[in-house]
């Protein structure tokens, strides 16, 4: 039976039937269950080690089972055993063993675990995204330390982060300080991302993490700034009480008392594209204000916020009988544009976008189209800020308004050819 248990790891699937070898690898398993306990431990640990060796996955996964019988009757495993399976895993076989108990239970047994078996091992787990797993292999590999590549890491909290894994995060700055690695940019992004998303005061947690990124040098992005704010955006109270963390650790600092220097324009950014897609002009002004207040100087994104929320009110009052907070919106968005110009701020690509779509619900048709084609008849080597999602929104209305020639125009100034677009002027056209 030694024998026939070696002679597995020699199976190869370009050589045998698969069938054949799982009907022959299920019939030594049968005989091998009848057998006492101690034949088991004598054949089970050299068969784990064949299976997994063996080039079939369906044959290898036999392993997991074999493997879970020892755990529960709690077989001898030694270190070189345990460091060997380690070194046989491989990316396409990770449902073969649990390795992040393998490499667990080596550390625990007071084993050394060989950099040759165990970084393949962890980043044979991609794309991370069993988050317990994780953590088991991070706190045992902190124990028997080694070094780990910045990249590995990265897509570790790039899986925390889908999962909203907080403790595997942490984990994953444990090792940059043992490593003695600085953060990346991607790094302190999935991080602030996770505890954004964290419901248990992780806004704090967010906030800290994105000033630390900023005395690194890195600048928070505005993708980054809206995808913290997309956590935010459901809830007003959660928004809101962001808003009073920020508050807060001013007044702390303005008393010299200890501050986590959290006041910062991304952070109130965070904030106000939080309301902004909730369509809260109200409340974006306010926090525009506050900024104002306390020297922190708005940028190009803290107005398009503005200009956005003032849309979405629109939107969100189309059903309304009074119709005069239309004007009344576009005459506020008409006076930010006036603030960034004494700011010396030019409109960016996301102002033009919010202000022509804030037009368009306004029922201003012919202004949207008038600035539009301003913007794209001045841009130097095809260089503008007029996106093709605006020149799509203008085109569309004017197509409704029976503007055809207009939204042809139009159609033809996009950086790239746009079929639906052309589909939904000609079929327009058609109908009418």
């Amino acid at each position: 039976y030694k024998r026939m248990v070696s002679s597995i790891s020699l199976l190869d699937p370009y050589h045998h039937n698969t069938k054949q070898m799982n009907q022959m690898v299920h019939s030594l398993l049968n005989e091998i269950e009848l057998m006492d306990i101690q034949s088991k431990q004598m054949l089970y640990p050299n068969l784990v080690v064949s299976l997994v060796t063996q080039r079939s996955n369906t044959v290898g996964q036999r392993a997991n089972k074999i493997y879970e019988f020892m755990v529960e009757h709690d077989f001898e495993m030694k270190s070189g055993w345990l460091n060997r399976i380690i070194s046989t895993s491989k990316y396409n076989r990770q449902n073969d063993l649990p390795f992040h108990d393998v490499i667990k239970r080596l550390v625990s047994a007071g084993g050394q675990l060989m950099p040759d078996s165990i970084l393949p091992a962890i980043q044979n787990m991609f794309p991370y995204t069993n988050t317990e797993q994780m953590s088991i292999t991070l706190e045992a590999w902190l124990e028997d330390f080694h070094l780990i590549d910045l990249s590995t890491l990265e897509s570790i909290t790039a899986g925390a982060t889908r999962n909203g894994d907080s403790k595997l995060i942490l984990l994953v700055w444990d090792v940059l300080e043992f490593s003695r690695y600085s953060p990346t940019e991607t790094i302190y992004e999935n991080t602030i991302i996770t505890f954004a998303n964290d419901k248990n005061d992780g806004l704090r947690s967010a906030f800290a993490a994105m000033s630390s990124m900023k005395e690194d040098g890195f600048v928070p992005s505005r993708p980054l700034i809206r995808s913290i704010s997309s956590a935010l955006r459901f809830n007003k109270y959660v928004v809101s009480k962001a808003r009073r963390i920020l508050i807060d650790d001013r007044q702390q600092e303005m008393l010299s008392l200890e501050s986590d220097k959290l006041f910062s324009l991304e952070s109130f950014n965070i904030i106000m594209s939080s309301y902004a897609e909730r369509g809260d002009p109200h409340d974006v002004a306010g926090i525009l204000n506050v900024m104002i207040e306390n020297d922190i100087k708005p940028n190009a994104d803290s107005y398009s916020f503005v200009i956005e929320a003032l849309g979405r009110d629109i939107k969100k009052r189309l059903k309304m009988d009074d119709h005069s907070y239309k004007q009344r919106n576009v005459e506020m968005a008409d006076t930010i544009l006036s603030m960034m110009e004494e700011d010396n701020i030019a409109p960016t690509t996301h102002v033009i976008r919010h202000y022509i779509e804030l037009l368009c619900l306004a029922g201003e048709i012919e202004t949207a189209t008038s600035i539009v084609e301003d913007f794209l008849s001045s841009s130097k080597d095809g260089n503008t800020r007029v996106n093709n999602i605006t020149i799509y929104r203008v085109a569309i209305e004017n197509a409704i308004l029976e503007n055809y020639e207009v939204a042809k125009k139009l159609c033809s100034m996009t950086s790239e050819h746009i079929s639906a677009l052309h589909r939904k002027i000609a079929s327009r056209e058609q109908r009418s």
